[in-house]
Parts: structure tokens; C-alpha cells; sequence
């Protein structure tokens, strides 16, 4: 690659990075945090629980923004390529199955990013958190 190439697509890349840096700050402070802040509160802080709010938090305001049901002009149609086929999605302002199917499956993505996002986080705040027990071992040999 030479480096005109490497430059412009750094400089395309870079608009992108600052986005999903500043959107991914904003879901962990505005809902995230609050979540781990009450599970911790009410001893409810288990995989379980993070990973259901996780996916909850992340599919949620996805489903509420994109929900197909809002008001759309009635002459607009769209379709794109899914799963191999090109398909309508809208046809005349009115979602296909296919458009539900594609909302649903977009939302359950968010929801598993939402999950992974959450399982690593609890996996690295037990790390943090817990005492790691060769420390201990370590320690009582010196002493």
C-alpha cells in the first residue's frame, strides 16, 4: 500500500473511530454505569443479570429508533441485498416481511453486541476486583 493510500484512508477512518468512540461513551455513562451501579446496590451483580441488561440496553433504543411502524411517506420503497437475495424492504411506505425480518434481526445484533459488551466488562471488573489468590502465595512465601 503505498503511503497516499494509507494516509487517505486513515483520514477517512478517523471521523468513524471519533464516532464510535464518542456514541460507545455515551451508552456506558448514560446506561451502563447506572445499570452495573443498581445490580451492584441490590447484590443482583451476576453474569446472568449484566448479560439480560446488556442485551436490553443495547437493543432497546435501537428497536424504539428504527421501529418500522413510525410515519414514512407513502410513495417511498426500498430494498437492499439480504442474506444473498436483493429484496423490498418497503414497498409504497409499507414494510415487507422482509423489512421485519431485517428490523428484527438488526435489533438482536445490537442486543449480542450489547451481551459481549457487558460479559467483558464483568469478566475484566472480576479480574480487577477479585484478589488473585498466587498473589496471595506469593506474598506469604516472602514473609
Amino acid at each position: 500500500m503505498a503511503s497516499g493510500e494509507l494516509h487517505n484512508l486513515l483520514q477517512e477512518l478517523l471521523p468513524v473511530t471519533v464516532y464510535v468512540v464518542v456514541v460507545s461513551t455515551v451508552f456506558v455513562l448514560v446506561l451502563g454505569l447506572p445499570i452495573f451501579l443498581v445490580l451492584k446496590h441490590l447484590n443482583k451483580l451476576s453474569w446472568r443479570w449484566l448479560i439480560a441488561f446488556g442485551f436490553s440496553a443495547a437493543a432497546i433504543p435501537l428497536a424504539l429508533v428504527t421501529f418500522p411502524l413510525w410515519p414514512s411517506p407513502a410513495n417511498v420503497s426500498s430494498g437492499a441485498n439480504w442474506h444473498g437475495h436483493y429484496v423490498d424492504f418497503v414497498k409504497n411506505g409499507i414494510y415487507t416481511i422482509y423489512g421485519w425480518l431485517n428490523y428484527v434481526e438488526n435489533v438482536l445484533w445490537f442486543g449480542v453486541h450489547g451481551v459481549v459488551g457487558s460479559a467483558v466488562f464483568y469478566y475484566v471488573w472480576l479480574k480487577i476486583v477479585r484478589p488473585n489468590p498466587a498473589l496471595k502465595r506469593t506474598a506469604n512465601a516472602a514473609a
